[in-house]
């Protein structure tokens, strides 16, 4: 005999249908991977099931109340009843087990992960509030859903860990996965693989090609050891955490059989493209602690590895106290970034010309109530390690735009201003925007920069490099190719960019005073100078011996201690006062 249902009933069922299949959708999608936050999963795994069993004992118990369909006896309405409430207890045990977990790991959590958080316990307060103002279990169970819908798009979507071009885990599951293992005291091996060119390649080939090597690395990398996980850390650094049973020996093979497969070439359509890969391999707990000194770690390693190295990295090749000082001068310039601390210095460049001071490069300082001054020469390549040398850069640009629109440099001769342009920089996709928007802030001319980009870098220039250099240069930025004569760049390439000054690295000077062969090295650069239509500027200048040369051969500029060294910004002002105008 079939019964029709009372209005609530209905309304309580479609509740109870619409609540199993978001959890239904949500536990495919969560069970089809490899999951990161081991002890957190599990938690989260038992407040799934308890709120399946939850809203499917209260579907049946609804279509059987008063009968619905085919009739049942009370004592199966009693079974269901009681069953409903007995999830709802674990429910609740789970999720405060849960909810104390996840904020006692706070610290490894974004903004965005804790507002989750947050939101989640909300959720949670307003099933609470509906269950005991309304009394309707079925709006109950929906909040539920409503409050694990939030909580898995955030913090438990697969999707969410995985790194969208390689498909390899991203660094936000690195950090979750290896704290989880630390959690649990398993021992385990990272091996990290930092392949320097990677980014330089991919951003100067099509799309689809860049895709196919990368999809070629890391398979390779994953075929190494089945049971491992594979992380990538940022565009060029993969990280392998080896499973339980792997051992350090067997950790140093799968790194020496990498060395050798990248000592190869990778095949990318007809084209044989090389690139050079370093490694580092550690062990937990012998090696490191902590997610981050574990990160520090590898960071030391890429520093002292230098491109002319062929041997794998391990802690007995690490200095550990310099490990522990670049670390702290890396916790000290993130917060100096924060808190604006950072300086900005003016070195002024002398116009042989004119005999004034008509330009300045813009240098940064960094200073620490504890260890004082801290030399760019020590924090600067921590940040282009760390990534942080973005950050860097654009506080420069900021603060020298804010110097020439509220300062009088210009009334007292000051042409422009040279900024250090760092290759992280030039490749990003959003950084001639950025600095054209901030132009626009200040309403300064774009002539008043100058862009300083290091010789250097020029063996890593990609295409798109050169696209934003040019870009720069339509919008009527100048440029300057720093420390010529040290590092990989050619005529060729240095007469099609759009240079203005080439600035001659205080090596070379200093070597011109040695020996007649390094003076008329130093000679003919100048000259050639001179014959692309660009100016020079020596750096480095310390004597009067040096000027007296330079000048002799035709220098157009000069930069160095004989002048003045790096100035604060009132000093500077008034310097070039004192030269230019009285």
């Amino acid at each position: 005999m079939i019964i029709s249902m009372a209005n609530q009933n209905i309304i309580d069922v479609w509740f109870n249908v619409c609540s199993l299949i978001s959890l239904i959708i949500i536990i495919v999608i969560f069970s089809l991977e490899r999951q990161i936050r081991e002890r957190q999963n599990v938690l989260f795994k038992l407040m799934l099931f308890s709120s399946l069993w939850m809203v499917i004992s209260d579907l049946l118990y609804n279509l059987a109340y008063e009968g619905a369909f085919i009739v049942r006896p009370a004592s199966y309405l009693k079974v269901t009843f009681w069953f409903n409430k007995a999830m709802i207890v674990c429910y609740v045990i789970y999720t405060v087990l849960y909810t104390v977990m996840a904020f006692k790991d706070k610290r490894n959590l974004r903004k965005d992960e804790k507002f989750s958080l947050w939101s989640y316990v909300f959720f949670n307060v307003i099933a609470w509030i509906v269950y005991f103002i309304i009394g309707s279990e079925a709006l109950f169970e929906t909040w539920i859903v409503i409050s694990l819908l939030f909580l898995f798009f955030t913090l438990h979507n697969p999707s969410g860990y995985i790194d969208a071009d390689s498909q390899a885990w991203n660094f936000k599951s690195f950090r979750a996965y290896t704290d989880g293992r630390i959690a649990k005291g398993d021992p385990f091996v990272l091996i990290d693989f930092n392949i320097e060119d990677l980014t330089a390649v991919e951003v100067s080939k099509p799309r689809y090609e860049a895709d196919l090597l990368l999809k070629q690395i890391t398979d390779y990398f994953r075929s190494l050891d089945e049971s491992s996980y594979l992380f990538r850390n940022s565009n060029k650094d993969f990280a392998l955490v080896m499973g339980p049973a792997t051992d350090f020996e067997e950790a140093m093979d799968c790194a020496r059989r990498a060395i050798m497969r990248f000592a190869e070439n990778w095949l990318v359509g007809s084209e044989q493209v090389s690139l050079y890969m370093r490694s580092c391999v550690f062990e937990y707990p012998k090696d490191f602690r902590t997610v981050d000194e574990a990160i520090n770690l590898v960071r030391l390693a890429l520093r002292k590895n230098s491109r002319h190295d062929k041997y794998i990295l391990t802690i007995k090749n690490l200095n550990m106290e310099k490990a522990v000082y670049d670390a702290k001068i890396d916790s000290i310039l993130k917060r100096a970034l924060e808190e604006r601390l950072l300086e900005v210095y003016y070195q002024p460049i002398y116009d042989i010309k004119t005999g004034k001071f008509i330009s300045a490069e813009a240098l940064l300082r960094l200073k620490d109530e504890e260890l004082g001054v801290i030399s760019p020469g020590v924090f600067i390549p921590i940040a282009e390690q760390s990534g942080t040398i973005v950050q860097i850069d654009k506080y420069v640009f900021d603060d020298v735009c804010n110097m020439l629109r509220n300062s009088k440099a210009l009334e007292y001769g000051l042409e422009y201003v040279e900024i250090n342009l760092s290759v992280m920089d030039a490749i990003q996709d959003d950084f001639t925007d950025y600095i054209n928007n901030i132009i626009k802030k200040y309403d300064i001319n774009p002539k008043l920069i100058n862009l300083e980009v290091t010789e250097t870098s020029g063996e890593t220039v990609t295409k798109r490099m050169n696209e934003n250099i040019c870009k720069l240069s339509d919008l009527g930025f100048e440029f300057s190719l720093d420390d010529f004569g040290t590092g990989f760049s050619n005529i060729g390439r240095i007469h099609k960019m759009p240079f203005k000054i080439i600035k001659i690295d205080k090596s070379l000077i200093q070597a011109a005073m040695e020996s007649d062969i390094n003076y008329d090295v130093l000679h003919n650069m100048i000259d050639i100078v001179k014959l692309l239509e660009m100016e020079s500027v020596a750096e480095g200048v310390e004597t009067k011996e040096q000027l007296d040369a330079l000048t002799r051969l035709g220098i157009d500029h000069i930069q160095g201690y004989y002048y003045s060294p790096a100035l604060p910004q009132d000093e500077f002002l008034k310097y070039i006062q004192k030269h230019n105008v009285t």
